[in-house]
């Protein structure tokens, strides 16, 4: 994105930088078309309600490979309460894009006990053209609440 606001850009190049970018997006009408396949890493952004999205992410673990990662934004879930019903908890991570997305290039990565290292920090690298920082292994996502007795 930092390319379009370049004023360095022509107008004609700026246009180009959008349709390539348009290029890369592919529609789809199921979440196995979604994430089947070579999917390595899936961000949920749906209504912050926990059978909503536990339903979503047991469609998603049904249809993506084992060493896919998995991402929600929730704000007021806890992830452990997410992790309990996951088949793969440890793959399971709370990344919040800063808002306006367009001009904070800075993600929050969060993670809880049963998150494992290695998705944290393939997370990090998956999140090409930002910045995302950890709060740490043994956080919980969800607004800080924090770990559940």
């Amino acid at each position: 994105m930092e390319a379009l606001n370049s004023s360095s850009l022509s107008e004609a190049e700026k246009a180009q930088h959008f349709r390539d970018a348009c290029g890369r997006i592919t529609g789809v009408t199921s979440v196995a078309e979604a994430v089947g396949g070579e999917c390595g890493f899936v961000s949920e952004a749906i209504v912050d309600r926990l059978d909503v999205k536990r339903s979503v992410f047991a469609e998603i673990e049904n249809n993506c490979s084992d060493g896919c990662i998995l991402t929600t934004n929730t704000l007021s879930i806890p992830l452990s309460a997410l992790h309990a019903s996951a088949r793969r908890p440890e793959r399971l991570l709370g990344l919040r894009f800063l808002h306006p997305v367009l001009f904070i290039p800075y993600a929050e990565l969060s993670t809880a006990e049963s998150s494992s290292s290695h998705s944290s920090s393939s997370s990090s690298s998956s999140s090409t053209g930002t910045n995302a920082t950890a709060e740490g292994e043994g956080k919980e996502g969800g607004g800080g609440e924090g770990k559940e007795e």
